[in-house]
Parts: structure tokens; C-alpha cells; sequence
């Protein structure tokens, strides 16, 4: 066996010792199984991070349907988007406005981006479809109509 060239191989000097050889070759041996060990740590990591994303993703599709923000036909279009930029998704979805009904509100108000609901329809689709329902709304519930329109508005009605 030719010491001299394997520890040139090994990095060391033209005039290693056979104990000096085998003791890189130890080295070796020990660094590999320490990257061995280390990559094992690693890919359990990745795999709890993962598992953990996922999970978040489910979370976050469910509470954005329940909210009203994403409907369940749009699950699968936002669950790719996690899957592709999981922190711009998640932006996206807490900027969707929540829908709030205004039956499920008393005395309660919206914020800049609420889109509040009543009977399951906006102030906008109210005045287009049964204008006869806003005005007795306004006249029997002034808080809900003016909830209602201020959401859409975004400023009080005045009388």
C-alpha cells in the first residue's frame, strides 16, 4: 500500500506516516457519519416543517371559508398558491375582506375591509335588485341600512 499517495490524496504532507494516514482515514470516517447524522436531523426537520405548513394551509383555507373571504370552490386554487409562495398566499388571504351578515350583528360596525351582507346580499345588489327593501330597511333598522351602506361607502349615510 502506498502511504505516500494516499496522504497526498488526503491533504496531507508528501512525508505522512502510516499513522497519519490511517488517522485521516478515521477523521474521514467520523465526519462522514457525523454529515450522516446531521442530514438525518435535517430531513426530520423539513418533514415537521412540512407536515406543519400543511396544516397551517388547512387552517387557513378553512377559517377563509367560514369567514367568508374564499369560497370552498376556491380552496384548491389558493391551497396551490400555499403550496407555491406560502407567506405571499397568506397575505393575500388576510387581505380578503370577511363577509359579515348584518343579521348576525347587533349593534356591531365594520372595519375598512369588511363587506357587510344583509340577507345575504351587499347594498349594491340590494339597490339593484329590491331598491323597496333598502328604504324599509332604512325606515324599520337605520343601524343595520347604514351598516350596510357604510360598509360599501365607506362613509356614513346621511338622513
Amino acid at each position: 500500500m502506498d502511504f505516500k499517495l494516499i496522504g497526498t490524496e488526503l491533504g496531507l504532507s508528501d512525508g505522512a506516516t502510516p499513522a497519519q494516514v490511517k488517522q485521516a482515514i478515521v477523521d474521514l470516517k467520523l465526519k462522514a457519519a457525523s454529515a450522516d447524522t446531521l442530514k438525518a436531523k435535517l430531513d426530520g426537520i423539513e418533514k415537521k416543517a412540512e407536515e406543519d405548513r400543511k396544516e397551517r394551509t388547512t387552517v387557513m383555507l378553512n377559517d377563509a371559508i367560514k369567514d367568508g373571504r374564499i369560497t370552498e370552490g376556491q380552496r384548491e386554487n389558493y391551497a396551490s398558491l400555499m403550496d407555491k409562495d406560502f407567506d405571499a398566499a397568506v397575505g393575500v388571504l388576510t387581505s380578503l375582506p370577511k363577509r359579515i351578515n348584518l343579521s348576525d350583528i347587533a349593534g356591531g360596525t365594520t372595519t375598512g375591509k369588511d363587506t357587510a351582507t344583509h340577507a345575504g346580499k351587499t347594498f349594491s345588489e340590494l339597490s339593484k335588485e329590491n331598491p323597496d327593501y333598502l328604504v324599509k330597511l332604512k325606515d324599520s333598522n337605520f343601524e343595520a341600512f347604514n351598516l350596510l351602506y357604510k360598509a360599501e361607502m365607506g362613509v356614513d349615510y346621511v338622513k
